[in-house]
Parts: structure tokens; sequence; C-alpha cells
């Protein structure tokens, strides 16, 4: 199982802990196999619903419907995930990334597609680039991966799409999402007000502290670890948490787009895209 932490016991607002259970599995659309699965109950007592536990699986095969287990043996096989998400102008993520390649071993790669063929054929690249490339600026890059390792090979759509999550959580690398535009607009507008639909770019940033192998768990080098401590310190000194712990904002991109601390609880979202790479 994949997790942060084992999940606490349920109880309901009426102040019942007994429910019934029904688990939603998810399956892979092209092999046989669970991808993930939610854990759903109704209230004995008062009939409320509740979703309980949602969690990525990655098993080759129907076993776990055919033969459900009624214990798990093993409850604390899990990965360590850590997850962040802010609003960064580009030339401030660019310096993130420029900051951990002067103070630790790791090397920035990217993967990016470029067009061949007449531009009828897309390649996409796992590659290591120089940091002063300002990688940044390329409008076609999906994901900057900072690794203790240079990659360079040729990948396909399909390796993005069903094999680039488990690499990640694998290898000793951090996953830099390219940024998603997010528009914010004020929940009560009045009629003279101008410009009231503000929009950032957040970055999804996120990483594994552990890996699993022969079904034990096993923590990633010393190395990569102390390139993670860096991250976090960099982002702990150069970023604010309005809103929330998981998320580390630019000071200066905070207030742009929120006009004062916590005034994000008076705004909406309005729409989102994603930069990652369509069929």
């Amino acid at each position: 199982m994949i997790g942060n932490k084992i999940p606490i016991e349920k109880k309901c607002i009426c102040g019942n802990y007994i429910f019934n259970i029904f688990m939603n599995y998810k399956l892979y659309p092209d092999k046989e196999g669970i991808k993930s699965y939610t854990v759903k109950g109704t209230c004995k007592s008062c009939l409320a619903k509740k979703n309980f536990y949602q969690a990525e699986l990655k098993i080759n095969s129907l076993e776990l419907i055919t033969t459900p287990l009624r214990i798990c043996e093993n409850p604390n096989l899990k990965y360590d995930i850590e997850e962040y998400f802010g609003f960064f102008s580009r030339s401030e993520m660019n310096s993130l990334v420029e900051y951990l390649n002067d103070h630790s071993n790791s090397k920035t790669n990217l993967i990016s597609r470029s067009k061949v063929n007449n531009e009828s054929e897309l390649l996409y690249y796992l590659e290591y680039i120089s940091v002063y490339d300002k990688f940044i600026q390329k409008v076609d890059y999906h994901y900057i991966i900072l690794s203790i390792e240079k990659f360079n090979k040729i990948i396909d759509y399909n390796w993005i799409s069903k094999e680039f999550e488990n690499f990640w959580m694998q290898n000793e690398v951090i996953i830099i999402l390219s940024p998603r535009g997010v528009d914010f607009i004020k929940k009560e507008i009045k009629s003279n007000e101008e410009n009231s639909i503000k929009t950032g770019e957040e970055y999804w940033i996120y990483y594994s502290k552990t890996f699993i192998k022969n079904n034990k768990v096993f923590t990633k080098s010393d190395e990569f670890l102390k390139i993670v401590s860096i991250l976090k310190e960099y982002l702990k000194i150069n970023s604010v948490s309005f809103r929330g712990h998981k998320y580390k904002d630019s000071q200066n991109e905070y207030f742009r787009l929120f006009g004062e601390k916590n005034s994000h609880k008076k705004m909406k979202f309005h729409r989102s895209f994603s930069l990652k790479p369509s069929q």
C-alpha cells in the first residue's frame, strides 16, 4: 500500500464508530490490475455517507477483488511522500533550482518535447541540462527533475503517462511539475471594480524519501536526503504558508494575487489549465 500515514480511526458526526464499508477499485485501462481504491462507508446509526481513505495500489492482478483481504498483513508498507504547492514567478522558480544546484550535488533534468518529421511527430526527451540555460523559459517542458543522476534518453508518451510515477517514487529524484495557470476572482465584485480576476502560476513539487523493493521499505541515500533538506529549508525561508502547511507561495506572488494575508479566503477559484502534454 502506498500512503503517507496509517489511517486514523473514523467517527461519524453523530458519534457512532460503526459503519457498513464498501470499496471502489480503479482498474488500469490497458492491462489487468488495480491502480487505486477508495474506501467508503455508511453510518450504522444515522446512515450518513463518508469517504474514508484513498490509496494507490499498483497491483498487476485482480486478486484483491476476487479474494478480498480481511486483515492487511503488512500495513506499514508505504512510501514516505511529501508534496508542496505554491505560486512563484518563473524567475523565482529558476532561482530555487539554481540554489539547489549550487548548494548540493543535484543535477537538473527536464522532460520536454520537440517536433520532428516536418512537425508531424513528437519526440519526448528526458535530458540533463545546465541550469544556466534558463530552462524555465522553455514553454514545452513538462517536468523539472532534480536528481543526483544525469539523464539523457528519448522516451515516449506511454512512458510519461504509465511509468513516470513509479520512476520518481523508486529513484532519487525531486519532481517539479510545469506550472498550472490558476485564475482567482473576488467573491463579491463591485460594478466599478477593475482587474478583479488575477492569474498566477502554481508549481507542484513532490518526492519520496523511501522506496519499496521485494516488499520491504528502504530509505533513500543520505546524499538525496540532504538535497531534500536544502529544498525544504529554502522554501521555509523564501515562501509563506498562509494557505496551509503544504502551500509554499512566493510572498510577492501571494500578495499580488490576494492583496493581503489570508485574503485568499475571500477569493474563489475560477479555472485552471495544465501544460502537461496531450496525446
